[in-house]
């Protein structure tokens, strides 16, 4: 526009840079745009062509497009400068950290098949942190208020315990006591290939759900039980109900997250909420009543295993009715929605439940919710 319309008596870029009309005219339509882009493109970097001012508003222009470009393209190269210097310091501290570990492990004379491991596990961790932003990155978490932090912590651990049937009912009927679980009794863990999780005859104070990779499961007897504990599964929820020596071995198949509940912080959030305990007792004895069934049809076998347990139809069953009741606390008032079978084997969970804890509770226990 600047170039076809010059001040009068003067002639304009496009006649200076393609001749007249007539010779403008035999000029391709392709190679005039090109010309101005071309020109536009030297504003913003540091390059020149044939193309100039030839009259005041075209000079005019020019320097006001050169002094626009100027700001742009300054800004642009600091943002990537800046990018690019930040990117470099963060690579530069894994790698500095990488060869301190490297060194490390040689001058103390670490095993190869240890160094590997344990290399290949940083290296995991660290494309972890990298691909996504971690809690302990953001500083200001720390000026979050208590009530906002528990509900933070309580969005982001619920999840992961719902997809066990216990913790769906306890959010439906008892979201304040199912708050305070997801703050005060998760803790997160991360496993490499081949890290053991526990062994036997160890006393368990912690059930485990897998939240990504897989452990793999070995009974003290390893013909007996081989298993894969896979991702949205979990064991060991017996220590939870009654104390608990682990029956076997589990270690991580790959590398895995975990999210483990304190037995005791759990035993101890429960008793906050005495008008709940009674449908937690119910669900302990019914448990430990259903354990002591699985046990008895593998032969008097006991495994840390306790996945089917939990899914058992009589387990789905209570939990159904638990929901159902919508805020009854008494099993009794909720009972009437059962046929008088159904009834009699909610109402003799007590005591299939204790018998059930007596046959399953190790020697030395010191601690049961039932």
């Amino acid at each position: 526009l600047m170039g076809v319309t010059p001040p009068e008596g003067e002639i304009g870029w496009v006649e200076a840079e393609f001749g007249d009309a007539e010779q403008q005219k035999r000029t391709a339509m392709f190679y005039k745009y090109g010309t101005s882009m071309h020109w536009s493109l030297t504003q913003f970097t540091p390059a020149s062509m044939s193309v100039q001012p030839v009259n005041g508003n075209e000079r005019n222009f020019a320097i006001a497009v050169l002094l626009f470009a100027m700001i742009v393209f300054s800004s642009f190269v600091a943002s990537l400068t800046g990018a690019m210097t930040t990117l470099r310091n963060m690579t530069a501290k894994h790698t500095s950290q990488l060869w301190l570990l490297r060194k490390y492990m040689r001058q103390r004379k670490i095993s190869r098949d240890l160094a590997v491991r344990i290399t290949r596990f940083v290296n995991v961790v660290i494309t972890r942190t990298e691909s996504s932003v971690q809690h302990n990155d953001v500083k200001l978490f720390s000026m979050l208020s208590t009530p906002l932090q528990d509900e933070l912590r309580t969005e982001l651990n619920k999840p992961k315990l719902l997809v066990h049937p216990l913790f769906v009912s306890m959010d439906y009927n008892y979201d304040a006591m199912m708050r305070k679980v997801c703050c005060l009794t998760v803790s997160h863990n991360s496993l490499s290939q081949g890290d053991v999780l526990f062994t036997s005859n160890e006393e368990g104070h912690h059930m485990f759900f897998v939240v990504t990779g897989a452990l793999s499961y070995s009974h003290m007897d390893r013909q007996l039980v081989t298993a894969h504990v896979e991702k949205s599964q979990w064991l060991c929820e017996a220590v939870l109900w009654t104390p608990w020596i682990h029956q076997g071995r589990a270690r991580a198949k790959r590398e895995c997250e975990l999210l483990s509940v304190n037995s005791i912080q759990f035993q101890d959030v429960l008793l906050e909420y005495p008008g709940h305990v009674g449908f937690v007792k119910q669900y302990a004895m019914l448990f430990l009543a259903e354990l002591a069934v699985h046990c008895q049809k593998n032969h008097g076998l006991i495994t840390d295993l306790d996945y089917p347990v939990s899914l058992s139809q009589s387990i789905e069953r209570f939990l159904h009715i638990d929901v159902l009741r919508s805020g009854t606390r008494d099993l009794s008032q909720a009972a009437v929605r059962l046929s008088p079978s159904n009834l009699e084997e909610f109402l003799d969970a007590d005591e299939a439940g204790a018998k059930g804890s007596a046959m399953l509770t190790p020697r030395g226990s010191k601690h049961s919710i039932v």
